[in-house]
C-alpha cells in the first residue's frame, strides 16, 4: 500500500520550499510577484512623492535583481545538473602531476 502526499497548498508550498534545498515553481512565482510589486510600489511612491532619485534607484535595482532571478532561474532550467554538484562552487580539477603518470621502462 503507497502512501501518498498530501498535496500542499501555494502558502504551504512556498514556506517548505524556502526550508528545503532547492527551488520549486511555487517559489519562483511568488518571487517574482513581489518583486514585480515592489517596483510597482516604488513607481507609485514616485508618482506620490515626486521626483526622487533614491526612488529610481530602487527602482531600478529592484528591476535587476528581478532580470537576473529569472535569468538564473532559465540558466538552472536548461541544464539541472551542471555546476551543482560541488557543494563549494569551484570547478573541480584532476591531479595532472605527470610525475605519477610516468612508466617504467
Amino acid at each position: 500500500m503507497e502512501s501518498e502526499k498530501p498535496r500542499r497548498g501555494f502558502v504551504e508550498s512556498v514556506v517548505y520550499s524556502a526550508l528545503e534545498p532547492g527551488i520549486n515553481s511555487s517559489l519562483h512565482v511568488f518571487l517574482n510577484v513581489v518583486l514585480v510589486l515592489l517596483v510597482v510600489l516604488w513607481i507609485g511612491l514616485l508618482f506620490i512623492v515626486g521626483f526622487s532619485i533614491h526612488l529610481i534607484i530602487l527602482a531600478a535595482i529592484t528591476l535587476g535583481l528581478l532580470a537576473v532571478f529569472n535569468w538564473f532561474m532559465t540558466e538552472l532550467h536548461k541544464n539541472p545538473q551542471e555546476g551543482l554538484s560541488s557543494t563549494s562552487g569551484a570547478p573541480q580539477h584532476q591531479d595532472t602531476d605527470d610525475s605519477t603518470h610516468l612508466k617504467t621502462q
